[in-house]
């Protein structure tokens, strides 16, 4: 098997999908960002499978070493926590009115480090649990999904701190709504009104580019789209 690249995963969902003509709701759902919690992890392990589907996680989570699927939940949500709880991300949700989390955004926040949070760290890791978390996971894989991106992202931006989106998705059933516009929203809504304002990263499927770009974000390069800060006015 040749080894996986950057290029062979993208980080948000590629959005637009086929529609079904018939349509699915009566009324458009009411969509809630807020912060996800602990409580949350195991709906996004879930989430993140059905929405990035088995193209990708044939590749990271093989099925001849895939752990059961209660297990590979738990691992999951092991992994996922140290996400949840890292000062160097901020991940959001979107819930209908009844709290079912239909979609997620992860953000690395300004300052952070270029390297992804989501990358195995051998230093962090304490436990028989914190080891056992990795197991059914092709680490191989999972570097290229996870930290293939980050030479480019430093070539890309430099010493600019910025806002980096990895990853984005929303559950199919719900593309197409503007759930993903949504939750990239509320993050631009804080990065335009910081001090000073702050560009934006991510990386994106050619597909799902024209969502992007109606939201000001520039295609630069292969998959990469940067949003750049906008200029406040000083009053005279």
């Amino acid at each position: 098997m040749s080894t996986p690249n950057a290029d062979d995963f993208v980080f948000t969902f590629p959005a637009p999908r086929a529609r079904d003509p018939t349509p699915r709701f009566d009324v458009k759902p009411s969509i809630t960002i807020s912060s996800a919690t602990e409580q949350d992890l195991p709906a996004i392990a879930e989430g993140q499978w059905a929405a990035f589907g088995e193209g990708v996680f044939t590749v990271i989570e093989p099925p001849h070493i895939r752990a059961p699927h209660p297990e590979r939940v738990s691992r999951t949500v092991h992994r996922l926590r140290a996400v949840l709880n890292s000062p160097h991300t901020k991940l959001d949700k979107a819930c209908l009115p009844d709290g079912t989390l239909v979609g997620v955004a992860m953000w690395h926040v300004p300052g952070a480090p270029i390297r992804h949070v989501g990358q195995r760290d051998a230093s962090n890791e304490h436990t028989e649990q914190d080891r056992d978390a990795w197991e059914g996971v092709d680490l191989r894989a999972w570097k290229a999904w996870h930290g293939g991106e980050s030479e480019t992202r430093k070539r890309v931006m430099g010493s600019q701190t910025h806002w980096y989106l990895a990853p984005l998705w929303v559950l199919p059933e719900y593309q197409g709504l503007g759930i993903g516009t949504k939750l990239i929203k509320h993050v631009i809504g804080i990065a335009d009104v910081s001090t000073p304002p702050m560009p934006m990263y991510l990386e994106a499927a050619p597909n799902a580019r024209p969502i992007y770009e109606s939201l000001g974000f520039e295609w630069v390069e292969g998959i990469v789209l940067v949003r750049n800060a906008p200029s406040k006015s000083v009053s005279a």
